[in-house]
């Protein structure tokens, strides 16, 4: 294995945790933003950007409540800091509580109608599950693996998490070597299914509840199309080097992946399941990590987290509307429903420690014109 293809396993293994989520480490010599140059750079009328806290990863918006929620792994040197999530005002963006937790979150999944935020807390192998009705209760933790007497280590680790609401799903990719995809009843954690031979550490996933079709990608570069019922491989497709996150657009039945190390969004026609194809890559600058629909522009965000910018493309054309410069690396992606307002978490670099000179943002973009 050369340095480039042994520094990119690195960056999967460690920090593809979450994501939408944990994503590739910054060089050690990348100087950080301090959060003043952000908001100094953040002169955009359109930009709105407040400092939070360290460890900040995805972010999720509830229509119901009106409030965003972020996962907070905390900073993981300190080993008194066990992470918490954050409930923040999404007009002023300010901290309107925090919710302790035992274990540290790194990704989310939202049930709005039940009002259950789920974690996938990578670090632990855990699912956590909580109230929000509640005041943000623990309602249940489960752990997916146990620690392997050989090594110590979690063999399978969470990362994403997708609900299928309907059907009281969740369906979590879990890195590992040769990675799985649990399935468990969103109501209990009870793990219903586990589908095998994905791949090499699976990362993004996506589903279409409609078809009961799950995708998701993989180190191999890989997207797979699987059944949601018992995880039989319907047809794959090398899409490029490195995928990392995928978007599902149920109205054109096209797959977006983004490809961090080839720097482009791949479409990919999904219509028929055994043989998705290629359509188009749209290039990107560099880092390209979390998707979002934004169907009032007719266009997809992503956050190109290397280069420190939001980019907003069309998905006609695959042409560049607008490039927003946030400076530092942004994150995860949110939005509030029906509008197009952006909400963007925004990391500090990291050492090679994994420590962070200090806090994460939240930044708010609109993206109407």
């Amino acid at each position: 294995m050369n340095a480039l293809n042994s520094r990119l396993a690195r960056r999967i293994g460690v920090l593809s945790l979450v994501t939408g989520l944990a994503l590739p480490l910054a060089h050690a010599d990348t100087p950080p933003v301090t959060p003043a140059a952000v908001q100094t750079t953040a002169t955009d009328g359109r930009i709105t950007q407040n400092v939070l806290t360290k460890g900040v990863y995805q972010v999720e918006y509830s229509a119901k409540r009106h409030m965003l929620y972020a996962a907070v792994a905390g900073d993981r040197t300190d080993t008194n800091d066990h992470g918490s999530l954050l409930v923040i005002d999404p007009a002023t963006l300010k901290i309107s509580a925090r919710i302790a937790t035992e274990v540290r979150p790194f990704g989310l999944a939202l049930d709005d109608t039940l009002g259950r935020l789920y974690t996938s807390d990578t670090l632990d192998a855990s699912i956590s599950m909580f109230d929000l009705q509640h005041n943000g209760r623990l309602m249940k933790s489960v752990r997916l693996s146990e620690k392997s007497d050989t090594d110590g280590k979690y063999p399978y680790r969470p990362r994403e998490i997708r609900l299928d609401a309907a059907h009281h799903r969740l369906y979590i990719s879990a890195l590992a070597e040769q990675g799985r995809i649990y399935v468990l009843d969103s109501r209990t954690l009870e793990t219903l299914n586990v589908f095998d031979n994905v791949g090499k550490k699976p990362t993004g996933l996506a589903i279409d509840t409609a078809k009961q079709r799950l995708f998701l990608s993989n180190g191999d570069g890989d997207v797979q199309v699987l059944s949601m019922q018992d995880g039989r491989l319907l047809g794959h497709l090398n899409v490029g080097t490195l995928p990392l996150n995928l978007l599902y657009d149920g109205a054109t039945q096209h797959l977006y992946a983004t490809d961090y190390k080839g720097q482009a969004i791949v479409s990919v026609d999904v219509k028929d399941s055994t043989q998705p194809r290629l359509e188009q890559r749209i290039a990107t600058e560099k880092g390209p990590v979390a998707l979002l629909a934004v169907p009032q522009r007719h266009a997809i965000a992503v956050t190109e987290h290397d280069a420190g910018n939001v980019a907003l493309f069309d998905t006609r054309n695959g042409q560049l509307i607008k490039r927003f410069a946030l400076g530092n690396q942004p994150n995860s992606l949110t939005a509030v429903s029906g509008k197009p307002t952006l909400f963007v978490s925004v990391k500090q670099p990291r050492a090679k420690d994994l420590s962070t000179p200090g806090p994460d943002s939240i930044v708010r973009i609109d993206v109407s014109k």
